[in-house]
């Protein structure tokens, strides 16, 4: 389009508006995260001693529940 507009300047020596051909985007947000503080309280406030490291690996390294699930022991 940007082509389009330059040749039309160039030849016709007028400007061309194609703002209504261009593709409606959404708005794009950043997504939520914790708090350290929310974090801290999450590690905190679980006992059970099976879940606390579940809690912490997919924090730290970012996992989704899905890659969690298909770690194994002998993965390093």
């Amino acid at each position: 389009m940007g082509a389009i507009k330059k040749l039309y300047h160039l030849l016709m020596d007028q400007s061309l508006q194609l703002v209504d051909l261009l593709p409606k985007r959404s708005e794009t947000k950043l997504p939520k995260f914790f708090s350290k503080e929310e974090v801290r309280r999450l590690f905190d406030g679980t006992d059970n001693i099976k879940h606390k490291p579940i809690l912490m690996t997919i924090y730290s390294c970012g996992l989704r529940l899905s890659e969690l699930l298909n770690l194994k022991i002998k993965d390093d």
